[in-house]
């Protein structure tokens, strides 16, 4: 990686200008939750309605007999990132 004159760097806002060169920032999307997903479906009391379901229906974590220590936090895993993208 080559290095860079900070003097011909220059930051104005969402741009930057390196060697004359402008670049705009660049954000990353927020990932959707399945609230957000129903917005243009749904008015907010069904939404609300809909994710709870949701919520309800994936179930407690469970740790059955017999099952491996990776399968549970795997699914545990899936879970929470389950519960998480919902609201």
């Amino acid at each position: 990686m080559t290095e860079t004159d900070i003097s011909k760097v220059l930051i104005e806002g969402e741009y930057a200008t390196i060697m004359g060169v402008k670049y705009k920032r660049v954000e990353e999307p927020k990932p959707k939750t399945l609230y957000d997903v129903l917005q243009d479906d749904f008015d907010s009391d069904d939404r609300e309605i809909v994710c709870d379901a949701v919520q309800r229906w994936l179930g407690d974590v469970k740790i059955e007999k017999n099952t491996t220590l990776e399968f549970e936090r795997g699914w545990n895993g899936c879970l929470e990132h389950l519960r998480y993208k919902i609201k």
